[in-house]
């Protein structure tokens, strides 16, 4: 098992309520640096072998995957993984230093314009419906930290509470 070390002067305030265990996390991009050079060194190697489209799938396997819990299977599911994913790649290089929001569901129903709530700032939604906290840290990388953030934003932990995740695993998973 794979996991990502972020460095410790990151401090993460956990929300629990309704159900759901909620992190809010902003981070300056400066704290990012070590982390993003730290995973582009361990993923450089088998990124560059992988075919474009295996790269936005879901893993078949969850065999080398970091984190632990639940990973959704579903067919409906993998099909939106790839999609969004792909859609991510595609708009990454006008996301860079963007605030990004990270989630499940509840994050990629605000749309990519966020309902225009924060029209002055430069946002990257990076919500799938349905994905858990495991699946969140399997796309860290490509979906989050190679866009250089500016801040981050975590919405997660409600489909894992629905796969019968324990707030101790979720946890884990930050």
């Amino acid at each position: 098992m794979k996991s990502v070390s972020l460095p410790s002067s990151l401090k993460i305030p956990f929300i629990t309520g309704c159900g759901a265990l909620l992190a809010a996390v902003c981070i300056s991009t400066g704290s990012l640096s070590n982390v993003v050079q730290a995973q582009q060194a361990s993923t450089a190697a088998s990124a560059d072998s992988a075919k474009e489209v295996s790269k936005h799938a879901l893993p078949e396997t969850d065999e080398g995957l970091p984190g632990s819990g639940p990973i959704r299977r579903y067919d409906w599911f993998q099909k939106l993984w790839q999609k969004r994913r792909t859609e991510f790649a595609a708009e990454a290089d006008q996301k860079q230093n963007a605030i990004v929001f990270l989630g499940d569901s509840i994050t990629q129903g605000l749309g990519n314009d966020f309902r225009k709530q924060f029209s002055d700032l430069l946002l990257a939604n990076r919500g799938i419906s349905g994905d858990t906290t495991r699946g969140m840290l399997i796309r860290m990388q490509d979906d989050v930290l190679s866009l250089n953030p500016s801040a981050v934003v975590l919405l997660m932990g409600t489909n894992d509470l629905e796969e019968n995740a324990t707030p101790e695993v979720i946890a884990a998973n930050l």
